[in-house]
């Protein structure tokens, strides 16, 4: 007589299965991921971090233009403080050169007035920063509306003046002082427009990087990411199946059990 034990039984490979089935899906419910280790999906892992890493690149660049975006916007509102004091320079200038009435104190109340707008230009540009970087770098008195105004009559040599040479040539030379203090608005104005036109190019850029981020995100996400709906589903079917398996599993040594009571007394069920 063929032997009758636990091996004779219903075999308990769907239990185990239905076990395996419903720990997974309760693994991706809890992670909220349906990759949770390489045999998940190898070919899915793959891509799946490859899109991460391009990511966390993406997310990398949108992070140094955005900081570059505001220490432009920084620069821009530190070249329109010394835009307006430009302003003021010009206005002082072209009054000095009209000195028809102008008495001696008025026009030394001119040059000392250029002289403190040439002081705080030179403040202005050294104290001006953004995170830590000065954002009016080359735009002291002595580099601001730099331009030649004659010749020197024994080198040859072409003479520049700057705004630091303001407050002196109102006196000496007034229509070098004007061609010096429109120089200067020039020089802060072409600044102000390269700045604005690199914004804009910033802005175009981190558009194009966030909608190509925001799509690397969904891609990735429907690789890597469960099905909450669908998790549910397989972690209920998994549970009726094990309950299913254990009732079957349960049946069979009943049934067993029913076999050997039936055998007369004294014969070896394992014979």
């Amino acid at each position: 007589m063929a032997p009758i034990g636990p091996t004779n039984g219903p075999s308990l490979f769907p239990l185990r299965t239905a076990f395996a089935q419903a720990a997974r899906a309760d693994q991706r419910l809890s992670t909220g991921l349906r990759i949770n280790r390489g045999a998940d999906d190898p070919a899915g892992l793959i891509a799946s971090e490859k899109l991460g890493a391009r990511g966390a690149s993406l997310g990398a660049q949108i992070t140094a233009m955005e900081r570059a975006s505001m220490a432009i916007d920084a620069r821009d509102g530190a070249l329109g403080a010394l835009g307006r004091m430009g302003d003021d320079l010009a206005g002082l200038v072209v009054a000095a050169a009209n000195r028809g009435g102008m008495g001696a104190g008025e026009l030394d109340a001119v040059r000392g007035q250029i002289g403190a707008i040439v002081r705080a230009i030179d403040t202005a540009a050294s104290s001006a920063s953004f995170n830590g970087s000065r954002t009016l770098e080359g735009f002291d008195a002595g580099s601001l509306g730099r331009t030649e105004i004659g010749t020197d009559p024994d080198t040859g040599e072409p003479v520049l003046a700057s705004v630091r040479d303001l407050e002196r040539l109102v006196v000496d030379n007034p229509e070098a002082a004007q061609m010096v203090a429109r120089q200067a608005a020039s020089d802060i104005a072409f600044a102000r427009g390269a700045d604005g036109a690199r914004q804009r190019g910033l802005e175009s850029e981190r558009r194009a990087a966030e909608t190509e981020a925001i799509n690397t995100a969904r891609a990735r996400s429907s690789i890597r990411d469960a099905d909450s709906a669908r998790e549910t589903a397989e972690r209920t079917r998994a549970g009726l199946m094990v309950e299913v398996g254990i009732r079957v599993a349960l049946l069979g040594r009943s049934s067993r059990a029913g076999v050997l009571a039936l055998l007369p007394s004294g014969i070896d069920a394992r014979a």
